[in-house]
């Protein structure tokens, strides 16, 4: 191999580390570095709620933060403070944190289901029960489909 492409090679490796170095930065915060939604949130919804850890994410090209309570209840904020991600994964979710039409639905077809998790991105939302099933919707509450 000529000199210049070890070189060039090395370059690029070197790039690419920097790169992945960059887009993983984890490190962990006060809870009173969270954004004001996100403690609302959480004081709103888990009052009793002991704060295991929180972590700030600054991954490209999203900032997010993680919070676990003691109780196993994991939630993901975005970088404004909204929940993205709310999981139980020792219990099961209060139902009041399932928007009300994707509750009804869910009710309505599978009744008596416990929620495990629920995700919401700027497409769509998912519903996980805690048989398993997950039932997809999109950003306007209309039903996608399931998955076991």
């Amino acid at each position: 191999m000529s000199g210049f492409r070890r070189i060039c090679l090395s370059a690029a490796v070197f790039v690419l580390s920097a790169c992945v170095a960059m887009a993983d930065k984890d490190k962990g915060i006060s809870f009173s570095r969270l954004p004001e939604p996100a403690k609302e949130f959480l004081y709103d919804n888990f009052p009793d709620g002991q704060v295991s850890y929180v972590k700030q994410e600054d991954g490209f090209p999203e900032l997010t933060y993680e919070v676990m309570l003691v109780n196993g209840l994991f939630v993901e904020f975005d970088r404004n403070g909204h929940w993205t991600k709310v999981e139980f994964r020792y219990g099961v979710l209060p139902r009041s944190l399932v928007p009300d039409e994707i509750r009804k639905y869910a009710d309505r077809h599978w009744p008596d289901s416990q929620y495990r998790r629920i995700v919401r991105d700027k497409k769509y939302y998912m519903l996980k029960f805690k048989s398993g099933l997950e039932l997809k919707f999109d950003r306007h509450f209309n039903f996608i489909g399931a998955d076991e």
